[in-house]
């Protein structure tokens, strides 16, 4: 129960000592420590300081203590004379006036003469509480005026007495008309009412439905971007530091090789089966799913808390229980149909075949191509001439002819024949699939809001 009291914020701690008892044994103190460290709120009190034995190192201790050098208390110590073979009538008439015979000859005669005695303590414990109360009472009215704010919230929502059929309809047709608006306001971006909090909090910006939503519209678009894609194809470098789906274009070419002799039909020796494309496209895309069902649970996961703080705001916590339970249901409908959603807008790309008839599919191709075939020749003119062949004029060593630079383009020409099927399969799929990823991404930042 002493504990109890102690423990209040707003209470101040008279720890009491005695001076006959060893002061680090004294359970008071221990107390005291536990529940104020910072001594912030604790007013020690030693007694019976008539028991120590005068010049001993034990009433030294005792002194350095009420001067508060040790065991520093921010109210700091007070002490008492108690002459135990007095009778109690003459203490407690002690207590009101110290005996200065005592407080004012040796080693106590350094005390202020204001944390001395118990007429002084009567008024220093006055005082104290008049500070602490003067202290604590901005945070106490402050607290009191948010716990009436709830509790008038609260009756808000109550709203008026229910007894009758007619009351009940009523109530619940104003809570609808309460979670109409909220709901319409966080979709349309305009948070002016208290539910949604300041701008510059986050306390409570998960209300703000539409605000979440681009965000979250933003991380999905972030990742397809940066993870959407099951192969980062680079171009064969030792200087290139790979990440974990990457792999390097000739190590793709091989796998290529496979799966084209595999899917061989009637097509002409260095040509390729257009289907291949679609197959390499189909694998590339594999992550799409994956994203767009994490994307999809995330919104579901924001549109379900935004609605559930909806609810009860306007509502009584009993009747918004059974409000949510009742929107919960038409939430999970709304779940089923994102799914269905997300695999119509899915179907086309994982399971179609390319299709399109944008001509920048082409310039794609023809890019990608044209920047290949001059890493190429410039690899082995720049062998053939001895030097780096840069953007720059270079004189044409005395010992090349032109017939070597026309020998080394057929012979490079030969080269790149063998793969050629190859490589112009790879081009499309890689010019195909940055064609469509942004169409899918657009897709579902136009669909999923609107859906929600």
């Amino acid at each position: 129960m002493v504990r109890s009291y102690m423990e209040r914020p707003n209470a101040i701690i008279l720890a009491v000592v005695s001076a006959e008892h060893s002061f680090a044994q004294q359970e008071v103190i221990k107390l005291a420590k536990d529940i104020d460290p910072t001594g912030e709120r604790t007013l020690g009190v030693i007694t019976k300081l008539d028991m120590l034995i005068r010049g001993s190192e034990e009433e030294a201790s005792y002194l350095r203590l009420a001067q508060n050098t040790t065991n520093t208390l921010r109210l700091g110590w007070h002490v008492l004379h108690n002459e135990s073979e007095t009778p109690r009538d003459t203490r407690l008439k002690g207590h009101d006036k110290p005996k200065p015979s005592f407080f004012e000859i040796g080693t106590w005669a350094a005390l202020d003469r204001r944390i001395v005695g118990a007429e002084a303590l009567r008024y220093r414990i006055s005082r104290v509480l008049r500070e602490h109360a003067l202290r604590r009472v901005p945070p106490l009215l402050k607290q009191l005026r948010s716990t009436a704010k709830i509790y008038q919230e609260e009756l808000s929502r109550l709203g008026m007495p229910r007894t009758s059929t007619a009351e009940q309809r009523q109530y619940l047709l104003k809570v609808s008309r309460g979670f109409s608006s909220l709901i319409s306001a966080s979709l349309d971006g305009f948070y002016r009412d208290p539910f949604f909090g300041a701008s510059d909090s986050q306390e409570r910006y998960a209300n703000r439905l539409r605000a979440t939503i681009q965000h979250a519209l933003a991380s999905f678009e972030s990742e397809m971007r940066n993870t959407g894609q099951q192969w980062t194809i680079v171009e064969s470098s030792p200087s290139v530091a790979l990440s974990l789906n990457a792999i390097t274009r000739e190590r793709y070419i091989r796998e290529v090789q496979v799966k084209m002799k595999h899917n061989r039909g009637s097509e002409l020796h260095g040509t390729y089966n257009p289907i291949i494309v679609g197959e390499l496209f189909r694998d590339q895309c594999t992550p799409w799913t994956r994203i767009a069902l994490a994307a999809k649970e995330s919104i579901m996961d924001i549109v379900h808390q935004t609605i559930l703080e909806a609810v009860n705001h306007v509502a009584a916590e009993e009747t918004a229980l059974y409000i949510f339970e009742f929107i919960n249901n038409r939430l999970e409908a709304l779940r089923d149909g994102l799914d269905q959603k997300v695999a119509e807008l899915l179907e086309p790309h994982v399971n179609g075949n390319p299709i399109t008839y944008n001509k920048v599919l082409l310039d794609k191709v023809k890019a990608k191509q044209t920047k290949r075939n001059k890493t190429t020749f410039t690899v082995a003119l720049s062998k053939l001439l001895g030097f780096p062949v840069t953007g720059t004029a270079s004189n044409i060593p005395s010992g090349v002819k032109g017939t070597d630079i026309l020998d080394l383009i057929t012979e490079e020409l030969e080269n790149m024949s063998d793969l050629h099927g190859i490589n112009t399969a790879v081009d499309y799929m890689e010019s195909y699939y940055e064609a469509s990823s942004p169409v899918y991404r657009a897709s579902c930042e136009i669909r999923v809001p609107l859906t929600a």
